[in-house]
C-alpha cells in the first residue's frame, strides 16, 4: 500500500482505524498516522474510492471515545505527531500559527525557569497564569 502511494506521489496518510506494518512505513519514509497498530490485514475491500473530497471522521462520537465528528477538507492542515492528529481548516491557518508560536515561546520561558531551579507550579504562574 506504501509502495503504491508513494508512486502515486503520497507523502503520508491518516488512517481513522488500525494499520499493520508500521515499521516497514517509516522505512520507507512514509508518514503514516492512525488511532493504532494491529495484526491483521486490511480487508479485501479496503481501497481508494475518491480523493480531494470531504471526509468526516468520528460520525459516532460514542465509539471514539466521545471525539466529536471532523470534516476534513481538501487543502486543510493536517498536522500529526505520535501523540495525535489536528485538523487546521484553511479559514484558520494564520490564526493557529499565530496562537500555536505564541504556545512555544510560553513552554521555550517555562522550561527556561524550570531548568534553572524554579518550580513548574511558579513557572506556569509566571508564564501561563495558571497554576
Amino acid at each position: 500500500m506504501t509502495a503504491g502511494a508513494q508512486a502515486r506521489g503520497v507523502l503520508g496518510a491518516v488512517v481513522s482505524g488500525r494499520v499493520r506494518d508500521v515499521s516497514e512505513h517509516r522505512a520507507a519514509g512514509f508518514a503514516l498516522f492512525a488511532r493504532g497498530s494491529s495484526t491483521v490485514g486490511q480487508s479485501s475491500f479496503t481501497r481508494v474510492a475518491e480523493v480531494q473530497v470531504p471526509v468526516t471522521v468520528n460520525i459516532n462520537s460514542e465509539q471514539h471515545g466521545g471525539l466529536a465528528a471532523v470534516t476534513v477538507n481538501p487543502g486543510d492542515l493536517l498536522v500529526a505527531d505520535e501523540d495525535g492528529v489536528v485538523c487546521v481548516s484553511q479559514s484558520l491557518e494564520k490564526e493557529v500559527l499565530r496562537v500555536a508560536s505564541q504556545g512555544r515561546e510560553v513552554d521555550a520561558r517555562c522550561l527556561r525557569d524550570i531548568r534553572s531551579g524554579k518550580g513548574v507550579a511558579e513557572s506556569f504562574r509566571r508564564h501561563r497564569g495558571k497554576l
